[in-house]
């Protein structure tokens, strides 16, 4: 799990709540809500296409609140972008993205930059698990829109730990 070290490049913002942008991320972003000590927020999708989605329920209060939207993997931003744009409609005052796999295409990064541009997202943090991550994203919005978070010494321990013969389910808590 890259979650440590996702949460510690978000902790210091003073975020209210975690949203889970859908069904499958609500265990993931409950565990985020606890490590970072906020509200869970859930919105269920609905799927129209490959690349679109739309909003069909919006559960929990993110008004006036800076909130942080967790997922695992997106390749066309669909999802963040349909989940920061409801949390927006819902009156939330900042709105953060944590991405543990971002393996964006042309058309997702155009979709980030546009949501950047548009201030619907305020900054993106996004491990550096694949390496072409944000190879799409103009120099310009890094450090200000984009913030990649560094998870070589998770590989590092693990690989120690293999080594050792030692706990490697530590690093999974």
């Amino acid at each position: 799990s890259f979650k440590p070290a996702l949460v510690e490049a978000v902790k210091s913002i003073g975020l209210d709540c975690v949203v889970a942008p859908d069904i499958g991320s609500v265990k993931r972003a409950d565990e985020y809500a606890t490590a970072l000590d906020t509200d869970l927020v859930i919105i269920t999708k609905k799927r129209k296409s490959a690349i679109a989605v739309s909003i069909k329920h919006f559960v929990g209060d993110v008004k006036d609140k800076k909130v942080i939207i967790i997922d695992d993997l997106t390749e066309s931003a669909g999802t963040l972008i349909e989940a920061a744009s409801a949390c927006k409609t819902n009156g939330a005052s900042e709105v953060y993205c944590a991405i543990t796999h971002g393996c964006f295409t042309e058309v997702g990064t155009k979709r980030l930059v546009d949501a950047f541009s548009k201030d619907l997202i305020d900054r993106l943090f996004v491990s550096n698990t694949v390496a072409s991550t944000i190879c799409w994203i103009p120099g310009n919005f890094y450090g200000e829109y984009v913030r990649k978070v560094d998870v070589a010494p998770i590989f590092a321990t693990a690989i120690k730990n293999i080594h050792n013969n030692e706990s490697v389910s530590s690093l999974f808590l």
